[in-house]
C-alpha cells in the first residue's frame, strides 16, 4: 500500500539491488558459440543497453565469470572479448555450462541457448528520464533554428554567388553550423517516440514494441529469438482479453436473450429488457 512500511522496505530493497521489472530475450541457435553468431549477439546486447528505458543488461557479455588463475581472481565477463579461434570458443562454452552461476540463468545445459535480461527503469524513473530527454531535444531544436538564422545572415553578409554555399576558404563557427546529430527530422522523430512514454499506462506496450523492433532484425541470424517478461506478459494479456471480448460479449448477450425468452415465452419480452439495459449503459457511458 502507498505510504506503508512495506512500500518503504520495497523501495530500500530496490535501491540496493536494482529494478525488479525485467524483460528477457531468449536466443537459441545450434551453433551459438560461433564467432559470427556471438558478434551479432554482442551487437544486439549493445543495442539493448542503449535503450533509454533499460537500466542494465545481464548476459554472457556483462555478467562476471569468477575464476582463479595463477593465484589471481578474474571477475571479467565470460565473453568480454570474443576469441577468434573456434577451439577457444569451445573452451568458453564449456566454462559457461560448468559455471553454476551462469548455468540455467544465462546459458542452457547444452550451451545452445542463452538469455539477455533487461532490468527496466521504474515508472517514476522512466517518466523523469523522458522529461529530461524531451527538454534536451527542445533545447537542441531551438539552437538549430537559431543556427539556421545565423547562417542565413552570414550568407547575406558574405554575398556569395549561391545563397546556400559559402565561398571557398570561408567557414562558419561551430556554434553556427548544425552537425548531423542535430538534424531537425531526427530530433522530431526522437521527440515523437519519447512522447509515447509520457502515458504510464502505455509503457509496457511501448517497451515491448521497441524491443521487438530490435529483435526483428535478428530473426535471420539465430534459430529462434523472442522476448518474455513483464512487458510481454502485459501486452499478451491485453491482446487476448480484447480478442476474447469480441466473442464472449455477443455470446453472453445471446444466452441472456434466450434465457429470458424461455422464461417469458415471448420473443419481444426477451429483447426489450436487453435493449433497455443496453441503452441505459450507453447513456451512462456518454454522461461520464
Amino acid at each position: 500500500p502507498v505510504g506503508s512500511d512495506m512500500e518503504d522496505q520495497y523501495n530500500k530493497v530496490r535501491s540496493a539491488f536494482g529494478s525488479d521489472e525485467v524483460a528477457v530475450i531468449y536466443v537459441k541457435d545450434n551453433d551459438l558459440f560461433n564467432r559470427e553468431k556471438l558478434i551479432k549477439l554482442q551487437n544486439l546486447n549493445k543495442s539493448l543497453e542503449e535503450l533509454f528505458f533499460v537500466e542494465r543488461v545481464e548476459s554472457l557479455f556483462t555478467v562476471s565469470n569468477i575464476s582463479g588463475e595463477g593465484g589471481w581472481i578474474d571477475t571479467s565477463p565470460l565473453l568480454h572479448k570474443i576469441p577468434r579461434s573456434q577451439v577457444a570458443l569451445d573452451e568458453r562454452k564449456q566454462v559457461a555450462v560448468s559455471n553454476p552461476i551462469l548455468l540455467r540463468n544465462i546459458i542452457s545445459n547444452d550451451g545452445n541457448s542463452t538469455t539477455l535480461t533487461l532490468y527496466l527503469h521504474s515508472t517514476e524513473e522512466l517518466l523523469e528520464r523522458v522529461k529530461q530527454k524531451l527538454a534536451n531535444i527542445d533545447r537542441r531544436l531551438m539552437l538549430l533554428e537559431g543556427s539556421k538564422k545565423l547562417e542565413a545572415e552570414a550568407m547575406m553578409t558574405l554575398k556569395g554567388d549561391s545563397p546556400s554555399v559559402l565561398p571557398p576558404g570561408i567557414q562558419l563557427p561551430g556554434s553556427v553550423r548544425a552537425g548531423p546529430a542535430y538534424r531537425k527530422e531526427d530530433l522530431l522523430e526522437q521527440r515523437v517516440n519519447l512522447i509515447k512514454f509520457l502515458d504510464p499506462t502505455k509503457n509496457a506496450e511501448n517497451i515491448f514494441y521497441a524491443i521487438e523492433d530490435l529483435l526483428n532484425g535478428t530473426e535471420d541470424s539465430f534459430d529462434r529469438v523472442f522476448q518474455i517478461g513483464s512487458p510481454a506478459v502485459q501486452v499478451s494479456m491485453t491482446h487476448y482479453i480484447k480478442k476474447d471480448q469480441i466473442w464472449i460479449l455477443p455470446l453472453a448477450l445471446l444466452v441472456l436473450v434466450l434465457l429470458i425468452g424461455v422464461m417469458l415465452q415471448s420473443v419481444p419480452g426477451a429483447i426489450v429488457p436487453v435493449l433497455n439495459a443496453a441503452i441505459a449503459a450507453v447513456w451512462t457511458l456518454g454522461a461520464m
